[in-house]
């Protein structure tokens, strides 16, 4: 079985997990639902997003060093708007 890259939501501050099994993952900017480009895609949501309404990701402080998004060596692709 292979296992994709971390969803880049999993670093963010304004994340907000579902609290039950089935319930959406959702965050400011995407109150609904994250869009899955972003969540299981890979698309670096530090830049703009189409329907972000301007709320970009901002990493958690409390993330230890080797995961902070500076130091990822691969980097996720960009979003096509």
């Amino acid at each position: 079985m292979t296992i994709g890259p971390m969803p880049i939501c999993l670093f963010c501050k304004r994340y907000r997990e579902g609290l039950n099994w089935g319930d959406t993952n959702t965050r400011d900017a995407f109150p609904e639902s994250i869009p899955e480009e972003i969540e299981v895609g890979g698309v670096d949501h530090r830049t703009t997003f189409k329907g972000d309404g301007g709320i970009r990701l901002e990493q958690r402080d409390d993330l230890p060093p080797y995961l902070h998004l500076e130091s990822c060596s691969e980097k996720p692709k960009q979003s096509a708007e």
